[in-house]
């Protein structure tokens, strides 16, 4: 599709830009990135009027089709797309049909405009405005900062029709000729991307797949501004953005469309779609208000936090940086760096943290603090960071000026060598790291830039000794240890020198993501010169799987040895309590995850956890109550009418552990040990009837409403209307109803966490019980505890990270949370006020949970007909053997060869869908099901495939 976009453009004289994505996979990857399922171009606004008047007059390839609102009125993006109608690629604002959907080129629209300030802004709000109109269906949050515009805009659809309104803003968006304008923005959703015109001031090509891809001229420029100045690096995992779509890479669009639309009243989500945006529109101020104290909150925490730490610090931040001790200064600014940085502060060049990417919050630790805080992060390779956080000090308090402005010229003096290079000026980036260096001779990216001269020119002695001092200054990192391979290289006779220079570079490829970097050791692999043996070169392929970046280290968030003290000590003191009241207890999967993997709390979990019987909870919470320790709090229905759940919190109160998005329901927010019943797997009604009074009780926060049933929304509705009543009293008839109900002997037994499905587990499993070693004691823990916590965390649990923190929780292990809770009012953002406004927000979006259910159900159709396609592709090889094994009733063996199918059969049959990719395969698990005693799930799958499934999607 590529090949066949820039043919149309050379043949028509259209100049285009690879963007995005693509541009970064051409020069770190010369192809796609690894993840990437798209190509992404840029076109000026005359080119791309040009690439439209070919598509109407018939230039495209036959299966293409160019979709954009010039063509289409009801197309719902604000750029193009070159698609190919012989694939489908469903994204998920689209997944109700109008336009084709296959695999896709972007095509985004530079206009020009005059400057970066009040013509940008208008531009902002005016694509803002248009993204919502074209696309009523595709987001749930309204993009436009004003509710009033948006209404207005809307009734004018209504009236005028909604081609002239679009048209008339579209003609808003390009009002400037180009040659009268320094910049031009690149039109992406409502978070437009502003560029000065001399990054495309010449032509510049570079491979992508073989294809040769015009790219901008500044092509680092225009990588930094968009990725930041380490784009280079290939980010881990949680930082691969990636598209939500539901690919057929060989089924055209109309016949996946035809497949699973039938099922789908697509009038009944359109307009569940549209009452639930109406709602998100009608609370956008008080949404928008509630953003906003969140922020403030968070700031006003960290401040304080940060001038504390700062206070307590006993070195001196300049002797620090000389001798490139910053992992201290890290600890000083760690929780500083983590929260300005944060989407909810700083925002986002992106659709959903847009509004406050242009009005962040500033968490102000004072010039005199801000300019060591920088120069660290500028001295460990972390350039784009400072360069945000310098932007963020100066829309808050103006121009920088003294030290700061000094800290200024350093940053754009650290991004100057990486676009002289790029422009073909080697020895003038040469001499810049020179002369940073001698100001900062513990700066990471100057000293990288020199050894990078070094090596082009070939001075292998002078190379050795900056590759060594980098490595004396930054041990982990592997940049410099490729760089002193490289010079040790050219001298390496024997096998010790030989194998020192492989192990160097094993190092590089073990200690860093830097694709440049990691290429040239791989060049280096295949270089006969060097005298690598095979087994050498197999060490080192290897080293690269394990591949992270070690410089910069992770933030210091906190005191991780002062919160190890207080959460083993609260773990001591609640099995004393269990032990001194004739109460079982075993450790919880998280308490069980610390133990075998670090048998401590090291890792600085800012809570454990411990399983209790149901029915010992209201004896335990009440001996918990009866000691009266000033320095503790029991958060439970006994104490608090709001609690979250039928569990209990022993809070420590000398500390802070705030989570924000739980914050509505809690009133201990220190760190804790969390108890949690294990509770008799009662029949199924019995249960659901019990867990429904519960769920009522646990709907907590805005971002819960998203995940709920109309049914449970009435049942939340319920619960909460029954509270006004009295909560605390409610609380506990209710909760002792479950301790009795509960608390009966059973062979099996359920432990459900808030939020998620409930843990069916066998009895003997926690009444049988194994001691664990943990901070040095032991505790009672599951007799199996490998198939126990493989029950909580998947087969894959011995590689997960055993802490992850809930997101916007804010700790700090030596602040009591009512003291913190006292400042946070002193800077004008009370928490309990904002706990008020969520309720408020989340009651007031309860009767729209069912307009989401809705969608979603639409959602997992469309789902559903991908996952039907790759099962029966995936199983119909091996077709003959399931008929053998269904002939031969061996049901152990099909149910194996069947595992797939029978994981997402459940998973559909929980959304109140069946899954069939072919009679014969629906009959077959069918039968194994049966052999299991499911017969009940068998006789619901047959009720729900429906008969028109019976036939495969063909290609």
């Amino acid at each position: 599709m590529l090949r066949e976009l820039i043919e149309i453009c050379e043949q028509n004289g259209i100049t285009y830009y690879a963007a995005g994505g693509t541009t970064l996979g051409a020069v770190r990857h010369a192809g796609f990135i690894p993840w990437d399922d798209d190509v992404d171009v840029m076109m000026p606004r005359r080119d791309w009027e040009l690439f439209v008047q070919v598509a109407k007059d018939g230039g495209l390839p036959q299966g293409r089709r160019l979709c954009c609102l010039e063509l289409d009125d009801e197309y719902p993006h604000v750029f193009g797309r070159y698609v190919d109608l012989t694939t489908t690629s469903i994204h998920y604002n689209q997944f109700l049909g109008g336009t084709p959907e296959g695999l896709v080129i972007d095509i985004f629209v530079l206009d020009a405009i005059p400057n970066d300030t009040e013509a940008f802004a208008r531009h902002r709000e005016t694509l803002a405005l248009y993204t919502d109109l074209a696309n009523p269906y595709g987001y749930s949050y309204p993009m436009s900062s004003s509710k009033k515009v948006l209404r207005q805009y809307t009734r004018r659809i209504e009236a005028e029709g909604r081609a002239a309104v679009l048209a008339e803003l579209a003609g808003q968006l390009s009002a400037y000729e180009e040659e009268s304008c320094d910049f031009l923005v690149m039109r992406w959703a409502a978070a437009p991307r502003l560029f000065e015109k001399s990054l495309f001031a010449y032509d510049r090509f570079e491979m992508f797949e073989g294809v040769n891809v015009r790219v901008p001229g500044r092509c680092a420029d225009y990588l930094v501004k968009h990725y930041g100045d380490d784009w280079m690096y290939v980010p881990a995992a949680p930082g691969r953005i990636t598209h939500d779509a539901i690919t057929f890479v060989d089924v055209p669009y109309d016949k996946v469309m035809n497949d699973y639309v039938p099922f789908v009243d697509v009038d009944r989500a359109k307009k569940a779609i549209l009452r639930r945006r109406n709602a998100h529109i009608r609370d956008m101020d008080e949404i928008h208000r509630g953003e906003d104290a969140k922020a403030h909150i968070i700031a006003s925490f960290t401040r304080r936090s940060t001038l504390q730490r700062a206070q307590g610090f006993c070195g001196d931040f300049n002797a620090c940086m000389e001798e490139s001790r910053n992992d201290e200064l890290d600890a000083v600014f760690g929780a500083f760096y983590k929260w300005q940085l944060d989407a909810c502060l700083e925002g986002r060049e992106e659709y959903l943290a847009i509004r406050r990417y242009y009005d962040p919050v500033y968490i102000d630790i004072g010039d005199d603090l801000l300019e060591p805080a920088l120069l660290n992060l500028l001295d460990t390779n972390r350039v784009s960071q400072a360069a945000r956080i310098l932007r963020i000090r100066e829309m808050a308090k103006g121009e920088v000026r003294g030290d700061l402005a000094h800290v200024r010229a350093l940053v754009e003096a650290l991004r100057l060598p990486a676009s002289l290079q790029d422009v073909g000026c080697p020895d003038a980036q040469c001499d810049l790291g020179r002369s940073i260096l001698a100001r900062r001779p513990g700066n990471f990216t100057a000293r990288l830039i020199l050894c990078e001269h070094l090596r082009a020119k070939r001075d292998y002695q002078a190379l050795e000794l900056e590759a060594q001092e980098g490595l004396r200054r930054f041990p982990q990192s592997g940049e410099f240890a490729k760089y002193l391979a490289d010079a040790k290289a050219v001298n390496a006779s024997s096998a010790d020198e030989v194998q020192e220079v492989c192990e160097l570079y094993a190092d590089a490829m073990a200690r860093t993501t830097h694709e440049g970097i990691r290429q040239a050791v791989v060049e280096r692999l295949i270089d006969d010169n060097l005298g690598f043996s095979d087994d050498q070169r197999e060490a080192i392929t290897r080293r690269a799987e394990g591949a992270r970046r070690e410089v910069p280290k992770a933030f210091a968030l906190y005191d991780i040895d002062l919160l190890e003290e207080k959460t083993e000590a609260l773990l001591e003191e609640v099995v004393k309590i269990c032990a001194d009241n004739g109460i079982g207890y075993v450790l919880g999967p998280h308490s069980c995850m610390l133990a075998w993997s670090t048998g401590d709390n090291l890792c600085g979990s800012p809570s454990l956890d411990v399983l209790v019987a149901a029915g010992d909870m209201a004896r335990l919470a009440q001996a918990m109550l009866e000691q009266q320790r000033p320095d503790r709090q029991v958060d439970c229905w006994l104490t608090n009418g709001r609690h979250l759940s039928y569990q209990i919190d022993y809070v420590d109160k000398t500390s802070t552990y705030l989570q924000l998005r739980q914050g509505t329901n809690i009133i201990g927010h220190g760190l804790k040990v969390t108890i949690v019943p294990f509770r008799a797997n009662l029949e199924p009604s019995q249960r659901r009837k019990l867990e429904a009074l519960e769920i009522g009780w646990e709907i907590n926060g805005y971002e819960l409403t998203k995940k709920i049933s109309a049914r449970r929304a009435t049942q939340a509705a319920s619960a909460r209307m029954r509270m006004l009543g009295g909560r605390a009293r409610l609380a506990s008839g209710l909760f002792n109803l479950f301790g009795e109900a509960y608390g009966v002997p059973a062979r099996q037994f359920v432990v459900r966490y808030p939020e998620k499905q409930g843990i069916v587990l066998d009895a003997e499993m926690l009444l049988n019980t194994s001691t664990v070693r943990f901070a040095g004691k032991g505790y009672s823990a599951p007799s199996d505890m490998e198939g126990f916590l493989s029950l909580f965390y998947g087969d894959d649990w011995k590689g997960r990270n055993p802490v992850q923190l809930p997101q916007d929780a804010l700790i700090e292990p030596g602040l009591p949370y009512e003291q913190a809770f006292r400042q946070c009012v002193e800077d004008g953002c009370d928490p309990k006020d904002y706990f008020a406004l969520m309720r408020r927000i989340r009651i007031g979006m309860l009767p729209y949970a069912n307009d989401l259910r809705i969608r979603n159900k639409a959602m997992a159709l469309a789902q559903r007909s991908s996952d039907r396609k790759m099962l029966y592709d995936a199983i119909s090889r091996d077709l003959d053997t399931v008929r053998k094994l269904v002939r031969a009733n061996d049901c152990e063996a099909l149910g194996e060869l069947l595992r797939d199918y029978d994981e997402k059969a459940h998973y559909y049959l929980n959304k109140g869908l069946g899954l069939c990719p072919s009679k014969e395969l629906l009959d077959a698990l069918c039968m194994v099901w049966r052999s299991r005693g499911l017969e009940a799930e068998a006789s619901k799958l047959e009720e729900l495939a429906p008969e028109e499934h019976y036939y495969p999607i063909e290609a």
